[in-house]
């Protein structure tokens, strides 16, 4: 599992992220602030631009607005897919191939 290390604020609804793989890129987040209710405070960039790091790490607003996961963050960053873990080492070992 990738882990966000650094969240700095980008513009609008944009974050720029930085992982522990030494990766980093800008993920905008208007589609989903704009999709689930529960994220409606955010779509002002000022209350936007509250969010912090957690201890998962991902990010976390005061509204709670939270359930983004840091592989998602990750992939939406860089653009690499992700590989889910199954916790079956051998059937991702042999799907891989």
């Amino acid at each position: 599992m990738q882990k966000i290390t650094e969240a700095t604020y980008a513009g609008a609804h944009r974050v720029e992220l930085r992982f522990d793989t030494g990766e980093a890129g800008i993920v905008d987040l208007y589609d989903l602030i704009h999709k689930y209710e529960a994220a409606a405070p955010l779509r002002d960039p000022t209350e936007f631009a509250r969010f912090r790091l957690d201890d998962w790490p991902t990010l976390v607003c005061d509204c709670g607005f939270d359930d983004v996961s840091p592989e998602t963050l990750y992939a939406r960053a860089t653009g690499k897919p992700v590989r889910w873990s199954t916790g079956d080492s051998l059937a991702e070992e042999r799907s891989a191939n």
